[in-house]
């Protein structure tokens, strides 16, 4: 009689280790699966951070750009201001205007191109609106119409020039 509960406590032994293995398995899998879980929010949240930095970095960009009017607007009234109006308080005012602007510009990451007249003609740098004539093979800047702008050491906005052979 015996033997039929040691067989009995070998089966029952048999089948706990059985079901430990097969919970050890599901405990692997999902431990599997937490890890994945894991790594793929992490790489979500990675990406949603990014995504947040250059959908502000474009706003910014577009709200920089919309300020070149004024600050063309501010340039042309300082630099054809009459010598008659060199003290009066609303020209003051105007070049104080100008001179914060190019602060908060510096700021914003927003640099004036340096062009010049003479200077060679980069395609990537500057918009031709007109080409004089010569009798050179080299481009070269004959007037700078508007100034151009780079925007974090991009062109944001290209110089508006007229171009000559050289």
């Amino acid at each position: 009689m015996r033997e039929p509960k040691t067989k009995s406590r070998d089966n029952e032994l048999a089948e706990l280790q059985q079901t430990i293995m097969e919970q050890q398995a599901k405990l692997a899998e999902l431990t599997d699966l937490a890890q994945r879980t894991r790594a793929d929010f992490e790489n979500y949240r990675k990406n949603s951070e990014a995504n947040i930095a250059r959908a502000e970095e474009r706003s910014r960009e577009r709200v920089v750009k919309q300020l070149l009017p004024i600050v063309d607007a501010l340039d042309m009234a300082t630099a054809n201001l009459p010598d008659s109006l060199a003290d009066d308080d609303w020209a003051k005012g105007v070049i104080a205007t100008r001179h914060n602007m190019e602060r908060m510009m510096k700021e914003l990451g927003l640099i004036r191109q340096s062009v010049r007249v003479g200077d060679a003609f980069d395609h990537d740098q500057h918009e031709a609106i007109s080409f004089e004539g010569g009798e050179g093979e080299s481009e070269i800047i004959a007037e700078v119409m508007r100034p151009g702008y780079l925007y974090k050491g991009f062109v944001l906005r290209p110089a508006m020039v007229k171009v000559a052979k050289k």
